[in-house]
């Protein structure tokens, strides 16, 4: 009696098996790949996330600080040229709430440290306490302007007695990690209507 052919084949060759092989190795690969740049990708969608939470914070501090500029000669200062805004304003009675009567002096400096710059908020009381300066802020930036308002234009300068009109801070945070090349910094910005508060 003759053997069927097909009855005595029962398993796969060895050319199927290595071809199979070598699709599944191929998926595998792009497969890895793929997920290495999904997760570069969340690496970087995090770390823009948390420059951009951190810049607003920043911004917020500013916004509370420019809408409570006392009224009063000289109190908004900006020089662009040394990194500097100064406003007078109530010193913090509660968390929320500023006192009037006690006037600081709250000055955002930029400073060069390294490759990049770092900004500083201090407060300086202005009458009756000892005069020590108390730094509140200390973040590093890639950038960080100011510019003060005068009718239609913005000015990078403002040493006049009366206060501007508006005050802008930009912030640019540079991410942390993720991807090095293609790095854009998160920048963000507020302008501030000067809205005096009256002692």
């Amino acid at each position: 009696m003759r053997d069927n052919p097909c009855a005595r084949r029962r398993g796969f060759t060895l050319l199927e098996l290595l071809v199979v092989l070598g699709v599944l190795s191929v998926v595998t690969t792009i497969g890895v790949v793929m997920l290495a740049r999904l997760m570069d990708y969340h690496r970087d969608v995090s770390a823009r996330e948390s420059a951009s939470a951190q810049a607003e914070q920043v911004l917020e501090m500013f916004r509370a600080d420019a809408s409570a500029v006392l009224p009063g000669p000289e109190h908004v200062r900006l020089n662009q040229s040394s990194g500097e805004l100064s406003l007078v304003v109530g010193a913090l009675s509660t968390e929320t709430d500023r006192d009037p009567s006690k006037p600081v002096r709250v000055t955002y400096r930029v400073k060069q440290e390294g490759i990049g710059s770092v900004l500083v908020r201090e407060e300086l009381p202005i009458e009756g306490a000892n005069g020590a300066v108390r730094a509140t802020l200390r973040t590093e930036a890639a950038g960080v302007y100011f510019a003060a308002a005068s009718g239609l234009a913005w000015l990078r300068e403002w040493q006049q007695a009366e206060p501007p009109d508006a005050v802008r801070m930009v912030i640019e945070m540079m991410p942390e990690g993720g991807n090095i090349r293609g790095r854009r910094p998160v920048v963000r910005f507020v302008d501030v209507n000067l809205g005096t508060a009256q002692p």
